[in-house]
């Protein structure tokens, strides 16, 4: 398959997402938690025979890092031995049994799969934003200003009504390349008296732009009248706290004054919070609210809302998949499955504490990556209606030697630390236990571990760094069952030892009892399965960093959303992938591309 000549790379890509979900038997149409239970209890008690483990052996094919958050970067090692966590391991195996079964992609809080928030934004490319924040007035013949549609205010909160208001203010902009160089991401509110009431702001430097920053706005004349104040509803002020990319310096929250001194700033003891900010009324409501004159505003859209999940997923929200029926589901069922810690029983040692490069990358407000293009341009964003996710999101694997520890010159004290990953080869040990599964039940948590992949050796991805070449792990399998009903009649075994009443047996006849459920998939679904399936493949393909140019063809871009530290590390043509909007091409043609090379 042919690339697309501009085509966007990343450390990452996508397992497309199902036509339909799958139900679970236990799901048998309920229309309430009182019938949900009811059925998981009659089809456990019918069906769930099936006991035992799957013992794992974990080889580490790349560095390894589970970190405790210590300074020093030490690997987890609660008794002083490094162990892969049971709850790691359960994610890991979680996330790629919902692929592998169709399972549904949930938005609600508890365990959601996609966290359905809003995302914001600020381009003055994108015609939603311009429309919104940007006008233009002309000044000359054939010159134009661009000036803000946003109003000025203060952002108060009212402790007795408990309620988020914006008084009404007035702004202007000032002149001062000086003054604009001395201060950044500062508010002046010691000189708020000495300067006539006028509050002076300054926002962060332009990023990108042809010439440097050399106004700033001063705040003014506000209107504190009760009458006059705009509610701000808990949901907007939500959501401005939800935003993901914003720069922690330019967070209202955190420089606004509080308390007395708000207090005494207002004129008024009921109020214990204030910054200044611009805003957009639209109904009597704010609508949303920032603190430069061309903030950051939120796409019109949710993740969840505006068809951005397939159909089937949305409307199967409250269904029974075969995720909720083994792994638990909170408040109705416990899991059947307990994941075991592994622990170490052949070790390769530790690499030496490193500073490691900026494991930060591209947010999903880089819509391009994260979302469907109907073509070669990205012109679909979170504000587009019906444009889908792309899929599940799963990191490529790049070679033991992949360079994942960052050079000295590039060390921020106050943003970089040290880790000290496993090395590559050390073995770990460990078991699934599952109790009272259906023949198809443990069918579909073995196809984990099982996916037909002619001439290829999967491995997974487990623990921090997965963007910079850390966290593949090689697992191999073997199913042991437990006869709990037979098994213990006889208390020695014919070897001689205690009768354990366990037998290591063969998976093929619980695989086929989960093919057979996929085979009764209908033709579209079924061909959607696949597609999705050859993408997951492909992502799981340790062999992949043996083709040529794979390095290249899956370096992360992380202009735009990285740490600054390593921007004079970009080159012109990553640059022009990000203002240009390339598109991520599918798995697939990743992959795809380095056949026969």
């Amino acid at each position: 398959m042919a690339m697309r000549d501009e085509k966007a790379t990343a450390s990452y890509n996508f397992v497309p997402l199902s036509a339909t979900v799958i139900r679970s038997p236990i799901d048998g149409g309920a229309k309430n938690d009182a019938e949900r239970q009811e059925n998981y209890k009659r089809y456990v008690k019918e069906h769930g025979r099936l006991s035992g483990q799957i013992e794992l052996s974990c080889r580490t094919m790349t560095p390894v890092f589970i970190g405790t958050g210590d300074k020093e970067g030490a690997f987890f090692a609660p008794a002083g031995k490094p162990i892969l966590p049971g709850s790691t391991l359960r994610g890991m195996v979680k996330n790629i049994f919902k692929i592998v079964t169709c399972g549904a992609m949930r938005t609600d809080k508890d365990g959601a799969d996609v966290a359905d928030r809003a995302l914001y934004y600020r381009s003055f490319m994108n015609n939603s934003y311009k429309a919104e924040l940007v006008g233009n007035k002309k000044i000359a013949p054939r010159k134009y200003q661009s000036f803000t549609k946003a109003e000025a205010g203060f952002l108060i909160h009212d402790k007795l009504a408990n309620q988020h208001y914006i008084c009404p203010a007035q702004f202007h902009r000032v002149k001062d390349p000086g003054l604009v160089a001395k201060y950044e991401k500062t508010i002046l509110w010691d000189e708020y008296r000495e300067r006539g009431g006028e509050l002076a702001c300054f926002t962060g430097p332009m990023k990108g732009g042809r010439t440097a920053k050399t106004h700033y706005t001063v705040h003014c004349a506000p209107d504190w009248t009760p009458s006059s104040r705009i509610p701000v509803s808990e949901e907007i002020i939500a959501r401005y706290k939800d935003d993901l990319t914003r720069d922690e310096d330019l967070d209202l929250f955190k420089l606004a004054k509080r308390g007395e001194a708000a207090a005494r700033f207002v004129g008024d003891d009921a109020c214990d919070f204030v910054v200044p900010c611009f805003y957009k009324e639209k109904a009597g409501e704010v609508a949303h609210f920032g603190f430069g004159q061309y903030y950051r505003i939120p796409y019109i859209y949710t993740i969840g809302d505006g068809g951005h999940l397939p159909r089937a997923m949305k409307e199967a929200s409250a269904v029974v998949d075969y995720a909720d029926a083994i792994f638990g589901r909170k408040e109705l069922w416990g899991s059947r499955l307990v994941f075991e810690d592994a622990v170490l029983k052949e070790s390769k040692g530790v690499e030496a504490a490193h500073y490691s490069k900026t494991l930060g990358e591209p947010k999903p407000t880089s819509y391009q990556l994260y979302l469907e293009q109907e073509g070669e341009k990205a012109d679909r964003d979170w504000g587009s209606e019906n444009a889908p996710i792309r899929g599940y999101k799963l990191y490529w694997h790049q070679a033991a030697n992949f360079p994942w520890r960052k050079d000295e010159a590039e060390f921020k004290d106050n943003v970089d630390r040290k880790i000290r990953p496993l090395k590559a080869g050390n073995v770990f040990e460990g078991r699934i236990r599952f109790k009272n599964l259906s023949e198809v039940e443990l069918g579909a948590l073995l196809k984990v571990f099982s996916l037909s992949a002619e001439d290829r050796e999967l491995c997974f991805k487990i623990g921090q760094g997965k963007g910079i070449g850390l966290g593949s792990i090689r697992i191999d399998t073997k199913l042991v069952l437990v006869d709990e009903v037979h098994g213990y009649e006889e208390l020695f075994a014919a070897d001689g030892d205690w009768n354990k009443a366990e037998k290591e047996t063969s998976m093929e006849a619980y695989l086929e009892a989960f093919d057979d459920v996929i085979a009764q998939l209908g033709k579209t679904e079924r061909a959607r399965y696949e597609l999705s399936q050859q993408a997951l493949l492909d992502l799981l393909d340790w062999k992949a960093v043996e083709q040529k140019d794979w390095a290249a063809r899956t370096r992360q871009m992380t202009l735009g959303d990285r740490d600054s530290s390593d921007r004079d590390e970009v080159s012109d043509a990553e640059k022009k992938q990000f203002r240009n909007r390339w598109v991520l091409p599918t798995a697939h043609e990743v992959y795809d591309e380095g056949i026969g090379k």
